[in-house]
């Protein structure tokens, strides 16, 4: 499907906590990831995963089509997909085979391989048609359509931060996670950022389909981070890493109304939508 529109959105937070994203260790020390003095870095994938961690949360609770809801309860959340989708799989193979069924349409069960990377020959014979049934369905995710799965690339991505702050040292102790007891002789320390840093993110994406359940859900999990916060990096059970978000703002192109794509070509030039306008355009 043709994207409408892409956006690069920037959002700005302030650390009620000190952060700590885990570097290199050394002897009872937990060193920060930094890029020199004063200079610490969070990780594109660090941001994912705390945006993705928010939306898995999110999405039981929403409307989708029965597709979506069987790739997120059966595939994304499930612990184990494959026992999952086992009384789904007859149904699957006689779509393979040209049969409709409850959820599976045969012209769309083969679109959807063919998408994924099945050739014809490997449709024809189908070694390992369990794995194929995960695949079928983690495409129609609407969690891994926002931030990528095993089957396709996400619409949504995020740029390595930067933030600057003095480093500061705080004592831990280990546990045993068997007797939940202190450990003897297991005192450590962390380096973390000092609270009430600025911190930046920028998010880059495109929006295919507005009104759909990914950008709804995308909807939803921006407004979430704006309500409750967002938790990056490690010690989160220990109070660290709490981001209050302060500011965001969202530079949008429709690529229809985009003439000669000056707009695509500095898109932080266009009209910025706060993230009340911007869920909005999401939620179609």
């Amino acid at each position: 499907m043709a994207y409408q529109v892409k956006f690069v959105g920037k959002l700005r937070f302030t650390a009620k906590t000190p952060v700590h994203i885990g570097g290199a260790g050394e002897a009872a020390t937990l060193y920060a990831l930094k890029l020199g003095p004063n200079r610490f870095l969070i990780p594109a994938t660090t941001w994912k995963g705390a945006f993705r961690n928010i939306a898995e949360r999110l999405a039981p609770t929403m409307q989708m089509n029965a597709l979506e809801k069987l790739a997120v309860d059966k595939v994304t959340l499930s612990e184990n997909p494959r026992s999952s989708v086992r009384d789904l799989l007859q149904d699957f193979l006689n779509s393979v085979k040209g049969g409709d069924s409850q959820f599976f349409k045969p012209e769309e069960v083969k679109r959807v391989l063919a998408s994924v990377g099945y050739s014809e020959e490997e449709l024809s014979k189908l070694e390992d048609p369990t794995l194929a049934l995960t695949e079928f369905l983690a495409y129609h995710c609407p969690i891994g359509r926002l931030f990528g799965n095993q089957v396709r690339a996400g619409n949504v991505r995020f740029t390595d931060t930067i933030f600057y702050s003095s480093g500061q040292y705080r004592p831990g102790v280990g546990i045993d996670r068997k007797t939940l007891t202190v450990k003897e002789k297991a005192l450590f320390q962390i380096e973390t950022s000092e609270a009430g840093v600025p911190v930046t993110l920028l998010i880059l994406g495109e929006v295919d389909e507005p009104g759909s359940t990914p950008y709804k859900l995308l909807a939803s999990t921006l407004e979430f981070v704006k309500e409750v916060g967002l938790n990056v990096g490690g010690r989160k059970s220990a109070g660290l890493g709490l981001l209050q978000l302060e500011h965001a703002e969202f530079h949008t192109v429709k690529l229809k109304e985009d003439k000669g794509g000056i707009g695509l070509g500095n898109p932080l030039k266009t009209p910025p939508l706060d993230l009340e306008n911007f869920t909005k355009l999401l939620r179609g």
